[in-house]
């Protein structure tokens, strides 16, 4: 078990690291550029996990060699995207309830840092029935740079009174690695497979959970 530096907050990232809704992502954009007439495999879209929709949208554009109606693929995936949901719902990953345990004993300061637009982020924490859990939030729509810029980061950390320095920064993508490192902040890695720019690295929410608590956690350090 790695043992955390100190840190007097905690930065989560949401979609595919408390929220299970990546895969939900791709299936949509998936089912919505096979019905415009491009045929691409779910693994080119999961690549594009933790990414702005811009860039999303310009890299789409680029495998369908400028020819995808963006208008009507938007309207789509996002028709597509909203019966997943109302079908199957929204999980919590393993060991969000281990982690915010913890967090809450510890009364840690923390705050969510997240890629998408506030809309879509409050209706995801709502549908997944956690959204009085995260009063803190800042999303792409309140900065002037997404993620893997700063900017996010930043904003959180001045949300929590904290510089970033003093942050952990818990990510499921490299792009959000990247974020915390340009940042200044402590990144922290929540991914099965082993990546090696990230010092501290766990396979999941709930090994991090077991590590905080081992990491004489103290407010203001």
């Amino acid at each position: 078990m790695q043992n955390l530096p100190p840190f007097s907050a905690i930065i989560l990232d949401m979609d595919g690291l408390i929220l299970d809704t990546e895969v939900t992502y791709c299936v949509a954009w998936q089912q919505a550029t096979l019905a415009l007439g491009f045929e691409l495999p779910l693994a080119f879209f999961s690549a594009l996990a933790g990414l702005p929709f811009q860039r999303i949208e310009e890299k789409l554009q680029q495998a369908c060699r400028g020819q995808l109606p963006l208008a009507k693929f938007r309207q789509l995936s996002g028709d597509y995207w909203y019966k997943q949901i109302a079908s199957k719902g929204i999980a919590t990953k393993k060991g969000y309830d281990e982690l915010l345990a913890v967090i809450e004993q510890y009364k840690i300061p923390y705050c969510l840092a997240t890629n998408s637009v506030e809309k879509n982020a409050q209706y995801c924490l709502e549908v997944a029935g956690v959204i009085d859990k995260f009063p803190l939030m800042v999303c792409s729509d309140h900065v002037n740079q997404p993620k893997p810029a700063a900017d996010i980061i930043l904003k959180s950390a001045e949300l929590l009174k904290q510089s970033a320095v003093k942050c952990l920064v818990v990510e499921d993508s490299l792009i959000g690695i990247q974020a915390a490192v340009n940042a200044a902040a402590t990144p922290v890695l929540i991914s099965p497979e082993f990546h090696p720019p990230p010092l501290y690295h766990y396979k999941d929410l709930a090994l991090l959970a077991t590590a905080i608590q081992l990491s004489d956690y103290n407010v203001g350090c």
